[in-house]
């Protein structure tokens, strides 16, 4: 009789047994022979525990994502991402129907697009002086400023400027509300 650990890393997640009637019968060949299959049974199931996690984690991210999606595309409110120089890489529906513009018009652009004179011309030095001082001025307070829609009317609007630190970049997150 030949006992086989099935190995999974340190772990031994099961044993084989190979029985033969003559106890003489496995060669220190043979022994090894099995205990390179023990071995490769183990890598198996490493393999499959593996593979079913990566599936598993990536269900629930893609889970989480759609949970946050629908979260923000729902949303009254404008909800509205830009990056370190203030082009919009996010524009809810709540932002579009504040502002008038699709989606598709706004991604991509500078955030001041949606800001009238003085706002318009200065954004850009706001962001710029945050990115190299740190010092907020705007980030992490709410405050009341003037927006522009897409049919050029100006109206107020209350404005929160949240900052994430991703691993590699900063982004914002702007919510507004209208309050015409």
């Amino acid at each position: 009789m030949v006992i086989l650990p099935i190995k999974v890393g340190e772990w031994t997640m099961g044993l084989v047994t190979v029985i033969s009637k003559d106890t003489n019968h496995f060669s220190p060949q043979m022994v090894h022979l099995l205990t390179s299959v023990g071995e490769g049974l183990g890598v198996l199931l490493d393999n499959s525990l593996l593979h079913e996690s990566t599936e598993n984690a990536n269900q629930a991210l893609t889970e989480r994502e759609a949970r946050l999606r629908g979260i923000v595309d729902s949303a009254v409110d404008a909800i509205i991402t830009i990056d370190e120089v203030g082009n919009v890489e996010s524009f809810n529906a709540g932002a579009e129907s504040i502002f008038g513009f699709a989606a598709a018009e706004v991604v991509g652009q500078n955030v001041n697009m949606l800001m009238p004179a003085p706002d318009h011309t200065a954004h850009d030095g706001y962001l710029n002086a945050y990115e190299q001082t740190g010092i907020k001025t705007v980030v992490g307070q709410g405050r009341k400023v003037v927006g522009r829609r897409k049919d050029g009317t100006e109206f107020p609007l209350d404005l929160s400027v949240s900052v994430v630190k991703l691993s590699d970049r900063r982004i914002y997150t702007v919510i507004i509300r209208d309050i015409t």
